[in-house]
């Protein structure tokens, strides 16, 4: 069985995935960088398998590894909750006008995706932050000269406010949260994903 880290042949010990992926991590974390895919005879592994990678003996051709930098892989993840907010913002504003249609009803889908999204978001700052370890006290320029921790309490304190709302069945109050409050949301934090985007990949 070949197996390859980002085009290198790497030797293992047994033809296992378990073998093939640690001879790999322990290579590439001695090059300060992680595995971030895999694939067995071209076809991609699942993620879920790399989790727990079985230690019996496969009649897979070839392995093949690519890793990258955290910073480089933080930055993606960064990019990735920037594109989102696209939608993010679509779904709070759409959700707005069908409460202030007095269709709150009908707006469950928005909100449902809505704070999907900022959950997905709100976990990509933390554990990106974590991997590589960004100071989150530091202002972001274009943000309203706040750091991207006071725009997490912020955030926090806002979609508390909406919950609330929900609950309350407080429809003028969800639907100015929607279309004011958390539209600046987005719009914030646009500006500190692409950011925080950029410096990953300045030291990637």
């Amino acid at each position: 069985m070949r197996v390859l880290l980002d085009g290198e042949m790497v030797p293992v010990d047994r033809p296992t995935l378990q073998a093939a992926l640690t001879a790999c991590a322990s290579r590439a974390e001695r090059r300060g960088r992680i595995i971030v895919s895999a694939a067995a005879d071209g076809l991609p592994i699942p993620d879920s398998l790399l989790a727990a990678p079985p230690d019996t003996t496969t009649d897979t051709a070839e392995l093949t590894f690519v890793s990258a930098t955290p910073a480089a892989v933080v930055a993606e993840m960064f990019r990735n909750a920037a594109e989102a907010l696209g939608t993010l913002t679509q779904a709070q504003r759409e959700a707005a006008d069908l409460v202030r249609a007095g269709r709150h009803h009908d707006a469950g889908d928005h909100l449902q995706l809505t704070f999907s999204i900022w959950q997905a978001l709100y976990q990509a700052v933390q554990s990106g932050s974590t991997m590589i370890g960004i100071d989150m006290s530091e202002p972001i320029e274009g943000a309203g000269g706040k750091s991207p921790s006071a725009l997490i309490a912020e955030l926090a304190a806002t979609l508390g406010e909406v919950k609330r709302a929900i609950e309350h069945e407080d429809w003028s109050a969800l639907g100015d949260a929607l279309a004011h409050d958390l539209d600046e949301a987005a719009g914030r934090w646009a500006v500190v994903t692409t950011a925080l985007a950029e410096a990953c990949e300045r030291g990637a």
